[in-house]
């Protein structure tokens, strides 16, 4: 009987064993999946920066292409309302004033539809939306020229 009882301890020193070990396991197991979740944490908290900036930028993008298209309807509407006046209050005909009042137009709309087609996202390159806004300083230039005559 003795014989039994240390056979049945032995066999329950190894089942301990065992157990311990595949506890070992278990919580190795967890520690790494734990890891994993951090990193995940980590990682998810880099990528909502980086959409914050990147909608930052768009929102800047966006107030700059607002900026530019009120500005060229802006001269287009000025442009509009002078000839308006012009062409009511005389009744002599001016034709340079009136053929510099509609090209401003046509240039100032032409200049809003490419800024327009340059915001596109088949746009060909946004080299384009720099020249065109770039010639939308020039012309301001020609608007105080033009209101000096």
């Amino acid at each position: 009987m003795v014989y039994f009882s240390a056979i049945a301890g032995v066999i329950a020193a190894v089942a301990v064993v065992f157990f311990l070990r595949e506890r070992k396991r278990l919580l190795q197991s967890s520690a790494e999946l734990l890891r994993r979740c951090e990193k995940a944490e980590h990682d998810r908290a880099i990528l909502g920066d980086a959409l914050s900036r990147r909608d930052q930028e768009h929102i800047e993008q966006f107030s700059r292409l607002e900026h530019d298209l009120r500005s060229s309807i802006s001269i287009a509407v000025g442009f509009a309302s002078l000839l308006k006046e012009s062409v009511s209050k005389d009744s002599e005909p001016q034709p340079y004033l009136l053929l510099k009042s509609a090209n401003g137009i046509l240039e100032s709309i032409s200049r809003s539809l490419k800024i327009l087609d340059a915001a596109a996202p088949d746009s060909e390159s946004r080299e384009e939306a720099a020249l065109f806004k770039k010639g939308d300083e020039s012309s301001r230039g020609d608007l105080e020229a033009f209101h000096s005559r």
